[in-house]
């Protein structure tokens, strides 16, 4: 066991720019306090009246709870508030034609903007379709596979496949168009139909296979979706060489992805099911599956949603949860991983779920040598500050950081040979059509699954739930 593939994750680091203050909270508390020293400066007092919102400013300035300052707490709290009033949470998709787009998917936006549409643009390859965000600037496609039961393979087997997705993430440093990959675990039921339409005349074996699928009445599927972006302006000479426009789009993600598919060869990946890169009506039929376990009754053979029949008619943003149509999702981002060094398959009980829906989504980005560096360096100093002070009150140093600072100065030391270093991020959302079910379902995974920490999301349920959609916005900036 001991010469078995093993990782371990270093936690969020809170270092800002002075101790754990981010840049906005030092500049306004910077602001608050020159602000109560002018009265000092103009031969007044440091108390007087008009220095009183100063110092509530700064007070809020200081606190940090969780990594977050209060303004960004306030601030999410307040975009909740203004998507709850005006009811802009909302999305649409409509018809197509080749190398135009062919309908809009309208998704909650950060800061001053709270609609952005997602456009789906299709190519010239059996009908596969990218989405395209025009306010990043970035193209993403969508494929759908399906993977090889990791539970039972061997050890060295299963080792294999998590070098082999590795060696799929070190080669994100030779593109760095590739803005990110996510990789999406969906658990979710399907409604079998029973079928009578049979004389008594015909085989029994078709009304035995009846009678098991009315027993059967709901089983789980299982499938993977892959999401690939990338960068149109990083790739700008690329796009421009191979026609341009969508054209030249669709060609940079083709030569993006052809490489990327021979390695999910390696890692594990069923080969007698073909990658499938999905098409306009594959993508809404993915997004219908997850809100309508009786939707494989009205798609297509291939997957495919009909124009005419909307994702959903109805949504609601609670704090909490969201409700689309008649499904609640709730979603929690995975904010800590094991710090201890972990075997390959240890998300297992995230990837096949059997007793309630669910999607496991993971991000990988890849981070440039010059700021993975920084990024390191921050967790360096502030582990360093950790152990500082606990030596001057004289407390016995954690081993755990002390094997974090060997580990990270260690991928310090192999920085220069990768140039390049790999962000990852996770999020479960559990879906169930009544909320008492799914406020169980989450006790149950959050008990089993007590080896990472949660943050709820709170107020963030809608971006939560954009990201469990097969549309790659997970990670997104």
């Amino acid at each position: 066991m001991s010469n078995r593939i093993s990782a371990s994750f270093s936690p969020v680091s809170n270092a800002g720019v002075i101790l754990f203050w981010k840049t906005h909270q030092v500049v306004i508390g910077f602001m608050c306090i020159i602000w109560c020293l002018m009265p000092l400066f103009l031969g007044g007092s440091l108390f007087q009246l008009t220095n009183i919102p100063a110092f509530f400013i700064l007070i809020i300035s200081l606190v940090t709870f969780h990594g977050r300052s209060l303004w960004q707490i306030i601030a999410i709290r307040l975009g909740f508030g203004v998507r709850e009033a005006t009811g802009a949470t909302r999305w649409t998709m409509s018809p197509m034609s080749a190398f135009s787009t062919v309908g809009y998917i309208d998704v909650a936006g950060v800061t001053d903007k709270i609609i952005k549409p997602v456009e789906v643009v299709n190519t010239d390859y059996n009908g596969a379709c990218f989405l395209f965000d025009k306010e990043n600037g970035q193209a993403t496609a969508v494929l759908k596979m399906t993977a090889i039961p990791f539970l039972f393979l061997s050890a060295d087997t299963q080792d294999k496949r998590a070098l082999a997705w590795s060696d799929l993430l070190s080669s994100l440093a030779e593109h760095k168009d590739i803005v990110r990959i996510v990789t999406q675990a969906r658990s979710l039921p399907v409604e079998n139909v029973r079928d009578d339409s049979f004389t008594r005349e015909e085989d029994f074996s078709k009304r035995d296979t009846g009678n098991v699928n009315s027993q059967l009445h709901k089983v789980m599927s299982h499938d993977l979706i892959l999401t690939v972006t990338v960068d149109v302006e990083k790739a700008q000479n690329f796009i421009t060489t191979h026609g341009g426009g969508i054209r030249g789009i669709s060609e940079l993600l083709k030569t993006r992805l052809i490489p990327i598919v021979s390695f999910l060869e390696d890692a594990g990946i069923d080969k007698e099911f073909s990658i499938l890169w999905l098409n306009y009506g594959q993508v809404r039929g993915l997004m219908k599956t997850m809100i309508d376990p009786s939707s494989n009754t009205i798609l297509s053979k291939h997957g495919e949603l009909d124009d005419t029949i909307p994702v959903s008619t109805s949504y609601t943003e609670f704090a909490n949860e969201v409700q689309v149509g008649s499904m609640y999702a709730r979603t929690y981002w995975i904010d800590k991983f094991p710090e201890k060094s972990v075997y390959s398959g240890f998300l297992k009980q995230f990837i096949v779920q059997k007793t309630y829906s669910m999607v496991f989504t993971q991000v990988w980005r890849c981070i440039e040598g010059h700021k993975a560096q920084k990024v390191l360096g921050n967790r360096v100093a502030e582990l360093e500050r950790i152990k500082s002070i606990n030596e001057r009150v004289g407390r016995v140093s954690s081993k755990k950081y002390d094997q974090e600072l060997e580990s990270i100065r260690q991928r310090l030391e192999e920085l220069p040979k990768f140039n390049a270093e790999v962000e990852f991020q996770g999020y479960v959302t559990l879906i169930s059509p009544d909320l008492y079910v799914l406020n169980d379902q989450t006790n149950m995974l959050v008990t089993k699954t007590s080896f990472v920490h949660y943050d709820r999301m709170i107020c963030q349920q809608w971006v939560g739930w954009l990201n469990a959609l097969p549309m790659g916005l997970a990670g997104r900036s």
